[in-house]
């Protein structure tokens, strides 16, 4: 079964002829009805979404292949003084930000045997390769096969932080609570918004009442004359 693209639904289930799948199995990703498109052009974007799709597979097949290589030239090259791994790599036009971040996911996908991890953002890459001593194998995994991986690491990052307070002997006090306090005071702030603006009109409306009644007994004498 073809992998995931994109930490999407797999478009191309129980299939490996990718022919056969792009003519009578795909099933796109995209709410066409959403969009508000033309029947026509629904047809013609659903074959682009097919090419992006085949195409995105291949491209994590295609970095896992680059991260494996560098990896095992890095390894090879390791006891060799004055940049040599550098020069190798450079000579091949490769950047070293992009090399060294291949280089990490690969270490991430030997320890945890996951190729999600081709497909995760760099941030979180660099993030899992710091605190992947610190987590347990599971949260890694947590991590790595989330839909939204960077929301799961920020998650877990929390957890870290009150885990090591509460090693400390600190008391770590219950966001749920801090949510209702905070949503409570800002109801608060605009209550009292609200009852300063009514004071203000209330003012308002007593001058305006004050004037009235004057206004009435200068009438009254004037109609009684």
């Amino acid at each position: 079964m073809r992998k995931k693209i994109f930490g999407l639904r797999d478009p191309f289930p129980e299939k490996n002829n990718v022919s056969a799948v792009v003519e009578d199995r795909y099933k796109p990703l995209v709410d066409y009805e959403f969009l508000e498109v033309t029947a026509e052009e629904k047809e013609t974007l659903i074959e682009y979404e097919k090419g992006v799709a085949f195409h995105g597979g291949k491209m994590q097949e295609h970095l896992l292949g680059i991260s494996e290589n560098l990896y095992k030239a890095q390894q090879l090259l390791a006891d060799h003084k004055g940049g040599t791994f550098y020069k190798w790599f450079e000579g091949l036009g490769l950047k070293k930000d992009f090399v060294y971040m291949c280089l990490k996911r690969y270490s991430l996908y030997l320890k945890y045997n996951k190729e999600e991890v081709m497909k995760l953002p760099d941030r979180v890459v660099k993030e899992v390769a710091k605190l992947s001593d610190q987590l347990e194998a599971a949260k890694v995994y947590e991590i790595i096969e989330a839909p939204k991986p960077n929301e799961k690491l920020k998650e877990l990052k929390i957890w870290l932080a009150e885990r090591s307070l509460e090693e400390e002997g600190y008391v770590v006090i219950d966001k749920d609570s801090l949510k209702r306090e905070r949503l409570c005071k800002e109801e608060l702030f605009q209550v009292k918004a609200e009852i300063k603006e009514l004071q203000a009109k209330l003012k308002t409306l007593k001058s305006r009442e004050k004037e009235l009644e004057n206004l009435i007994i200068e009438l009254e004498n004037v109609n009684a004359v």
